[in-house]
């Protein structure tokens, strides 16, 4: 399965024991941010699942906060534990369940 990753500045994502779930895929990690909508259709092309790390929407206000392992562990053992049962042909928690319907025609 081919997987996106995006926005994975700290490269921390390999590094998730929750990770070896996915190992084996054919995994992309993008460390770097595209702003551009063209550029970022290109980069996601041929992407069968897309992981989303943070929020990509510029904040224009001050923000302080911080993310610690333990967090990113917990966030990425659910998001890779979808995309393992999505593999296995047996999708959790997903938002619109028509989508199903239509890629399995």
């Amino acid at each position: 399965m081919k997987i996106s990753i995006l926005d994975d500045y700290r490269d921390t994502v390999r590094t998730l024991a929750c990770f070896a779930g996915i190992a084996g895929d054919d995994v992309t990690i993008w460390n770097d941010h595209v702003q551009d909508v063209e550029a970022l259709a290109e980069r996601l092309r041929d992407a069968q699942v897309l992981a989303l790390i943070r929020e990509r929407t510029q904040i224009r206000m001050p923000h302080l906060g911080y993310v610690t392992r333990e967090e990113y562990e917990l966030q990425f053992a659910d998001i890779f534990d979808q995309i393992v049962a999505y593999r296995a042909g047996a999708p959790i928690n997903f938002v619109n369940p028509d989508v199903l319907k239509i890629t399995a025609r």
